[in-house]
């Protein structure tokens, strides 16, 4: 987006340092910080806000907090953009299934919302946004597997691995063992053509 909008200047905010090195357009910078802990600018600072993938970094009760900070920071007027992924799509696979089951439960556990995505339209209405545009669409993991659909499905095994002392143990397997159920897992939805759902809409700050 810094290459194609130049004329812009884009702030990349995220709790972990995973930023870019190689590319690094002069109109971009990048920041650590928690978005639990309030976003560190302004009232009314931003055009335009883009969240997504954070189906697994807040629980039910923070979402509202944090995109009521979004409508603090967006100008009048400015926009949202939110996209989730919805995992819940059944399988013929076992492990596709099995893995899923206690995905979703261990998600619970601990308080957060596998089933987020249907859900963000009325938490923007809630905080005072208007709806513009909300759209459903799949990604398809049958393969072969197209460009993005296999980028995305990278990024989901080192998620799934980056949580292996969550769900190890809902295996009855050590964290070593638990490496090689992934692998079976990440085939397994490729396999069974997975498809997950994804969830964007785009919100406005009401004038």
């Amino acid at each position: 987006m810094a290459i194609d909008y130049p004329q812009f200047k884009i702030t990349g905010l995220d709790m972990a340092d995973m930023f870019p090195t190689t590319i690094r357009p002069e109109n971009v910078k990048f920041e650590l910080h928690n978005i639990l802990n309030g976003l560190p600018y302004p009232d009314q600072t931003f055009d335009y806000v883009h969240m997504r993938l954070l189906i697994t970094g807040l629980r039910t009760e923070e979402w509202p907090i944090v995109i009521a900070e979004i409508h603090r920071v967006l100008k009048p007027g400015g926009l949202v953009q939110l996209v989730e992924s919805d995992f819940t799509e059944e399988t013929n696979v076992q492990i596709v299934e099995t893995f899923n089951k206690e995905f979703h439960q261990a998600m619970l556990d601990i308080g957060q919302d596998p089933w987020i995505g249907p859900k963000l339209g009325s938490l923007l209405t809630q905080t005072d946004f208007d709806v513009l545009e909300s759209n459903e669409r799949y990604l398809d993991y049958s393969l072969p597997l197209n460009p993005v659909a296999k980028e995305m499905l990278t990024n989901w095994k080192s998620a799934m691995l980056s949580i292996k002392p969550l769900l190890a143990h809902r295996f009855g397997t050590s964290t070593d063992m638990y490496n090689s159920i992934v692998d079976r897992y990440i085939e397994g939805i490729t396999q069974a053509g997975w498809k997950v759902k994804i969830w964007a809409l785009c919100g406005q700050k009401k004038i």
